[in-house]
């Protein structure tokens, strides 16, 4: 299969963002998942930027599916999830204009959904987005593989990049993509 994009000149987080986290908001709230916009972002921020909307939210959209599905307590001083003691789970994100991400006077935005657990156990970050690529310590969670593919895949569509790592609490996905204006 391939991806026609069908680009238009969209406010980010208005037309992408927010939509997609309010069809995930009562869900989160069912799991206990506190689900939190990150301190430098505000959701009336006006971000124009040139992208094919549907594609983009399908994107936010697995990264937020994934989430919800593998996020634990945050974990605690030995790496297990067992979290500190209060079972705290969260899930933050955001975006952010990167100045010349791409090179001089190319921004880029991006953006990122970081869930509170275990680190993934992987070799190599990038193994992810590989297509049927599952880490073994998620192997018994319901799943294909493939979502982080496409994921990719879009991204890539849209000339962006993609990137995993481990954070302190947990992991981070995020994307950048090229601040292509009309």
């Amino acid at each position: 299969g391939r991806y026609v994009l069908e680009k238009r000149d969209v406010n980010l987080p208005t037309a992408v963002v927010s939509p997609v986290i309010e069809r995930f908001r009562h869900r989160f709230d069912e799991r206990d998942i506190q689900l939190i916009l990150s301190d430098e972002c505000s959701e009336d921020q006006v971000i124009r930027l040139v992208l094919d909307r549907g594609l983009i939210s399908q994107v936010l959209d697995n990264l937020l599916s994934n989430a919800l599905k593998y996020t634990e307590p945050v974990p605690d001083g030995d790496g297990n999830g067992n979290g500190n003691g209060n079972g705290e789970k969260y899930v933050t994100y955001g975006w952010k204009v990167l100045a010349e991400f791409f090179g001089p006077s190319e921004p880029g935005i991006r953006v990122w959904v970081t869930s509170s657990g275990s680190s993934l156990d992987l070799n190599e970050p990038m193994d992810v987005f590989k297509p049927g690529f599952r880490a073994d310590n998620v192997a018994h969670k319901a799943g294909t593989g493939r979502g982080l593919y496409f994921v990719r895949q879009v991204v890539e569509l849209h000339g962006g990049r993609v990137s995993y790592k481990h954070t302190e609490d947990g992991n981070e996905f995020s994307f950048v993509l090229p601040f292509e204006q009309s």
